[in-house]
Order: C-alpha cells, then sequence, then structure tokens
C-alpha cells in the first residue's frame, strides 16, 4: 500500500485506541477542529473539514460520530479525492474497533447469567475509586440447591436470573452489585450506614421471596477507607460474610 503521510496517525488509532472516544478526540485534533488547540497538519492540504449533521453529498466523505453527527471531508481538488476516501475508511475501521474492544472489555466485567458485575468487574469498581465509605453486604440465596432439585437446573438458572434484575433494581447507580459465585452476592452501598442497609436488604429479601419463592441470609458491616487497599475491602467481605452465618442480621 502507498504510504501515505497520515498512516503514522492511522497506526496510532489502531493500536491505542481503546474507546470510541480516544479516536474521536485524536481525530478532531488531528484535523484541526479543535478551536483549543488549533492543531493543523499534513491532512489538511488535502481536503477542508467540518461537522456537519446532514447528509453528505457530492465529492465529499463523511466519517459518522454518531446518529446525529458526522465530519465531513471536502477534497480540495479531484486528485486528493481517492486518499481521503482510503483514511476516512480507515477511520471508521478504528471506530468499530474502539468499539469492538470496549465491548469486549465490558462483557469481560458482567456476569452473562445475572448482568451483575463478576469478580473482575468488582475488582475494577474498587480499582477506579480513590476513597470509599459505606457498607459491604454478603448475600446467600436461601435454600438454592433446594429448588435446584425442585425444579430443574435450567428453571432455576431463570430465577437466578430474576434474582439479578431485583438486586440492580433496589440499589442506587453509586452502588456495586457483584455475583461472587453461585447463589452468593455481594454489594457496596456508597455513604450508607449498616442500619440502613440492614433495613433495605430486610425489605428485598422479602420482596425476593415473593417474586422467585427464595428469601435470602446476609450480613453487612461498615466500609470506611480514605485509600483503596485490596486487604481492606477483601476482609470486609469476610467478616460480612461471617456476620451472615452468624446469623448477625
Amino acid at each position: 500500500m502507498q504510504q501515505f503521510d497520515w498512516v503514522r496517525w492511522i497506526d496510532d488509532v489502531f493500536l491505542d485506541a481503546q474507546t470510541p472516544r480516544y479516536v474521536v478526540d485524536t481525530l478532531v485534533n488531528f484535523l484541526g477542529l479543535d478551536q483549543a488547540t488549533g492543531s493543523r497538519n499534513q491532512i489538511t492540504h488535502l481536503c477542508d473539514a467540518h461537522f456537519s449533521t446532514d447528509e453528505a453529498g457530492g465529492e465529499v466523505i463523511a466519517i459518522k460520530l454518531s446518529e446525529a453527527r458526522q465530519i465531513v471531508l471536502v477534497p480540495r481538488d479531484a486528485s486528493t479525492l481517492s486518499e481521503i476516501q482510503l483514511f476516512a475508511h480507515l477511520v471508521d475501521l478504528g471506530i468499530q474497533l474502539a468499539q469492538r474492544r470496549q465491548q469486549l472489555i465490558t462483557e469481560s466485567l458482567l456476569d452473562p447469567l445475572t448482568g451483575l458485575l463478576n469478580r473482575r468487574g468488582w475488582d475494577a469498581y474498587f480499582e477506579s475509586q480513590r476513597a470509599v465509605s459505606g457498607v459491604i453486604a454478603f448475600l446467600d440465596i436461601d435454600d438454592f440447591k433446594g429448588l435446584n432439585l425442585e425444579i430443574g437446573y435450567q428453571s432455576a438458572d431463570d430465577r437466578l436470573a430474576r434474582f439479578g434484575r431485583i438486586l440492580r433494581d433496589s440499589v442506587r447507580a453509586t452502588d456495586c452489585v457483584c455475583r461472587w459465585g453461585g447463589d452468593e452476592f455481594v454489594i457496596f452501598f456508597s455513604d450508607a450506614n449498616e442500619d440502613g442497609v440492614r433495613s433495605r436488604l430486610q425489605d428485598v429479601s422479602r420482596h425476593s421471596e415473593a417474586v422467585i419463592g427464595r428469601s435470602f441470609s446476609f450480613g453487612a458491616v461498615d466500609l470506611p477507607l480514605d485509600r483503596i487497599e485490596r486487604g481492606a475491602w477483601s476482609q470486609a467481605i469476610s467478616r460480612a460474610q461471617q456476620a451472615m452465618r452468624k446469623g448477625d442480621r
């Protein structure tokens, strides 16, 4: 392939783009559309670029950024049209690649049955926090093995998925819910207190029993941390699990 001047930038996008936003931001800067930087580069002598919400027509090339926004490239003359088309095509591929990478990362953090975070997602959540303060609760569905024997594994999995939705609908966007494994779950209630969490979980347990035929046992402990330390919140989970087993609800 002919080595155009802008190929190095494309290579960087394919190598480094973890999110579509990264591709879009670097593209805007690369085309000189970021008024804050006023960047100009070797591709600007081939075309004029501007943002548009209208469908592109004639001898212009559009790079779609979203459903309502695109960048239109207008070749300076007919001789540059094919090069600009190639450039736009590769940028589109870069955006698609970043979207796929982001999707795969997201999927790797979720439990496929319940849609809740898995342990990797739980770790990622706490690693993204600078400091946390709240309550950690450990939950175990009551006699779930008996439910498996009673209605079969497939039907029990359906109940488990419904239970995941119950938990997700029972917390705030600032809280964090994780399927710890099997019929065990962990919830971090941000900026909450133990008494409030216990009262809320007792209500959720009664709702769970009405919806899926099973309540759950739980234990809850405070987690005030000025900085994130893996050992500290791991110990809090163990304490919450012990509190559940002791029936300290």
